[in-house]
């Protein structure tokens, strides 16, 4: 049983390893893209209005920035964030 469980763990970890690696192939590509596409425009916008109440949501480009934080990488964060 062990055996198993252990098998699904290191699955599972590679799952989350894979997720991880798109997210950063994704934010690279938006970040070289030019100003005007809309898909950065949508990437650089910061809402505007009052905020919901209760915990507020995390924001994919938290989980990115997280993400890269755990990786020891700084270039992108500064460069592509908001």
């Amino acid at each position: 049983m062990y055996n198993k469980c252990g098998n699904m763990h290191g699955a599972t970890l590679k799952i989350v390893a894979d997720i991880k690696k798109k997210r950063f192939e994704w934010i690279g590509h938006v970040v070289r893209m030019d100003q005007g596409r809309t898909v950065r425009k949508v990437f650089e916008r910061k809402p505007e209005g009052s905020k919901r109440r209760g915990r507020p949501r995390v924001r994919w480009l938290e989980d990115v920035e997280k993400d890269l934080r755990e990786i020891n990488v700084k270039e992108l964060l500064t460069e592509g964030s908001r």
